[in-house]
């Protein structure tokens, strides 16, 4: 029998066939970022700054620096199938920009609430468009603008419940658009990006135009990846019979080049491949898994290798029409393509696999009491010669031998083994140095700048020192006398604590989800050593924890600036110091980074605005935050946070005065004083220059820069960690995002001796 059709045929309405295909474009929110950054970049932007809410669900904001559009292309701009990048079919076979279908902000628009802000170089002024299925819904209207596009995505999936209601949650969609987002700044050199979540000071990624591809891998994919790669190249000739590879469709043509990881890279749980084909990210399940063969002799089951591979090949073999999202290409001689870079990966990795790396852990025996809320068994006793009888040993005390532990902060620490050559040179340039900052607290910068005169016979009378000595000897500056500090720190006491409902609100969300085993952990540690340097090794009972200093510190300082509000004590540089100086230091530095450009304007004019910003807010940061600047724009004082004897790194100064003028909300009373808490705090966060100050043993030893390790772990290990066992009220969310690490556990580590 025929089958029967209920209705007859018949063609569905554009608006329909479009929000169809616009479901196949867009999926995610990640797939519409994808979409607009690569329209970013083929506009030629040198600089793309990215700002999302709920991981892009809510919000997709991209602005660049790019060509701009036309006046006359914007009500064509979100028609389907209209584009400036391709004329007829034959096109696609030489195709070299990354979008040529004209479907994206169509695809977008009908899905979402699109504004589009554009600029193009020469005009009197950016021109700001709301677009709806397509069609323009408001617009075009003359508005403030830089020269670039901005696209902005709301609600995305606000008409199509079913697909919003699939989406991720927040953090797994961020996830998906950081990876976009991080992929495509290693590749595309000269091109700077950053990316947000809305509300943030600080970025989650950011890449500058002169950062390398090794560096920009190690940003994005950590320095546990990056410190461990082998540069490859390939070509056909690298094939392994030695000659090129031929089949009926002509000769394989292509060159590529990238990075495989080491042997030594075991911490990899899944593989991650990092492809581009001409300038386009894409997918290659078959390159994949050769890959992989590689490593199948030297790697363990459970660990996974890393690879980035750019590859390039005519674009007449390239089919770049193969899947909606553009995720996958056909090429031709897929698999001599692949052999030759399997050959490649292997000859590099097998080269330098002559020696390997292996980590071990040494836990040091215990003595002393063991500090235990639990009730421990009754000791037992034993009997000796002559039937005298003798206490429990410690092994006894302390349950057996897979409960004994060093308890003892006075035994070895993980320092011992870093610092294990001249050591009484190292301690000698620590005394000195800590008695030079002795005297300076009533020398002042007078004394070092005598001695700097004494060592460099040309800096006369007439010529101060440059701005960058300024700073060093600030840090020494900024630790005025003992009398003084307890004069402050009792004047700040006497002072009323805040009333304000705002900071009274801010302390509720920085306690209310206090997590009470870590702040046990923090309160009855024992400190071993760093490890890196943000990260120190720290025992608790039986375990091993590795804890993220900074991030800690940072935290204890962001919640005493909101306990001491408004009754902060004060520590006074001697001299005061140029606002206008510090700003100027530090936008050099932007500069160098690649995060600013001529084009954005002159860094002098910058400056001044950042420091009347400051002068203008002068009265409120002092009653506020004991902040002290005068009407001339020279820094006076800074909050005293924590310890009386716990000053600052002096070398971020300029960083804080530039985040406090140009990333504070100083429209918001509550989001104002989140703001410049989160800058001191960032400020005073701990962390050391480095861990290991050895250099290459035929270059010799940095003798300041080792004293000033050894002097910035005393400070970790006496002042910040003892400050975090009383000031410190941990939120659950560090037990969850690496900022604390269980590494060893005694138990578990007896379990698999015994299997030996």
């Amino acid at each position: 029998m025929c089958p029967i059709y209920p209705f007859q045929l018949q063609g569905l309405e554009e608006s329909v066939v479009n929000k169809i295909a616009a479901g196949e474009v867009v999926q995610r929110p990640h797939n519409a970022l994808k979409e607009i950054l690569e329209n970013c970049i083929d506009a030629g932007s040198t600089k793309i700054s990215i700002v999302v809410r709920d991981g892009g669900n809510t919000l997709i904001q991209v602005q660049d620096n790019g060509s701009g559009i036309h006046a006359e292309d914007l009500p064509m701009l979100c028609e389907r199938h209209a584009t400036s990048k391709l004329e007829k079919f034959e096109d696609l076979a030489k195709m070299r920009t990354l979008g040529f279908r004209g479907e994206a902000l169509c695809s977008i628009s009908y899905v979402s609430h699109l504004t589009v802000t554009t600029m193009r170089q020469g005009d009197g002024h950016a021109t700001r468009t709301v677009f709806r299925d397509s069609k323009i819904e408001e617009g075009p209207k003359a508005c403030a603008g830089l020269v670039g596009t901005t696209v902005h995505v709301e609600d995305l999936f606000y008409n199509m419940p079913i697909r919003r209601k699939a989406l991720k949650s927040s953090s797994e969609e961020l996830s998906k658009v950081l990876e976009v987002v991080g992929r495509y700044a290693i590749f595309h050199e000269g091109v700077g990006i950053t990316l947000k979540r809305q509300g943030n000071q600080r970025p989650d990624l950011c890449t500058g135009q002169k950062d390398t591809t090794l560096e920009k891998i190690r940003m994005v994919f950590g320095s546990q990846v990056g410190s461990n790669l082998l540069p490859f190249e390939s070509c056909p000739q690298d094939s392994s019979n030695g000659s090129t590879p031929s089949t009926s469709g002509g000769e394989l043509q292509f060159s590529a080049k990238g990075f495989a990881s080491s042997a030594n890279y075991t911490a990899g749980r899944r593989t991650v491949l990092v492809l581009f084909i001409n300038g386009r990210l894409v997918e290659c399940t078959p390159l994949k898994r050769s890959l992989e063969t590689v490593y199948a002799s030297i790697l363990s089951k459970t660990s996974k290798p890393f690879f980035y591979v750019s590859v390039t090949m005519p674009t007449e073999h390239v089919d770049v029409n193969v899947h909606p999202t553009k995720k996958e290409v056909h090429f031709l001689h897929q698999d001599d393509l692949i052999e030759s870079l399997r050959c490649s990966v292997e000859k590099a990795v097998f080269s330098s696999n002559d020696h390997r790396t292996y980590y071990k852990q040494t836990l040091i025996p215990g003595a002393g009491n063991i500090n235990t809320t639990e009730a421990e068994p009754a000791p037992r006793k034993r009997r000796l010669e002559g039937g005298q009888s003798q206490g429990a040993t410690r092994r006894d005390r302390a349950g057996g031998d897979y409960k004994l532990v060093r308890t003892d902060a006075h035994e070895k620490k993980l320092e011992t083994f870093f610092f294990s050559q001249d050591k009484a040179l190292s301690s000698s340039l620590l005394e000195d140095s800590s008695r030079e900052k002795r005297s300076s607290g009533t020398g002042g910068l007078s004394k070092a700048g005598d001695q700097q005169k004494d060592n460099d016979p040309g800096m006369g009378e007439s010529k101060r020192p440059s701005m960058h000595q300024e700073i060093l000897l600030s840090q020494l500056e900024a630790s005025p006398p003992e009398e003084e500090r307890e004069e402050e720190i009792r004047a700040a006491r006497s002072k009323e604590s805040c009333g304000l409902t705002s900071v009274k609100e801010l302390l509720a969300e920085a306690f209310v989800d206090t997590h009470f085993e870590l702040t046990d952990i923090l309160k009855n540690h024992v400190y071993v050593g760093m490890a890196d340097e943000r990260r120190a090794l720290i025992q608790h009972k039986t375990k091993l924890y590795l804890i993220n200093v900074k991030t800690m510190s940072k935290d204890m300082m962001y919640q005493q600036t909101l306990h001491k509000f408004g009754r902060l004590p004060k520590l006074r540089f001697q001299s005061k110091l140029s606002l206008s100086g510090l700003l100027m230091l530090q936008m050099e530095v932007e500069e160098e980074k690649g995060n600013w450009t001529d084009e954005d304007g002159d860094k002098q004019e910058a400056v001044d605005l950042v420091v009347d910003l400051l002068v203008s807010k002068s009265e409120m940061l002092e009653d506020y935050f004991s902040l002290e600047i005068d009407a001339e724009g020279y820094l006076a004082a800074i909050p005293l946070v924590a310890d009386k004897s716990y000053v600052p790194d002096m070398r971020k100064l300029p960083n804080f005065l530039l985040c406090l003028g140009h990333d504070t909300d100083w429209e918001s009373e509550k989001g104002c004083f989140m703001s410049i808490a989160d800058a001191i705090a960032d400020f005073y966060s701990a962390e050391m220059t480095c861990v290991s100050p050895y250099r290459n043993p035929e270059e010799g030893k940095d003798e300041e820069l080792e004293a000033l390790c050894k002097e910035e772990e005393h400070t970790i290990q006496n002042v910040v960690f003892p400050c975090m066992r009383t000031m410190l009220k941990p939120s659950a969310k560090r037990a969850t995002d690496a900022t604390v690490v269980q590494v060893a556990s005694l138990e578990r580590l007896y379990k698999i001796f015994e299997r030996c």
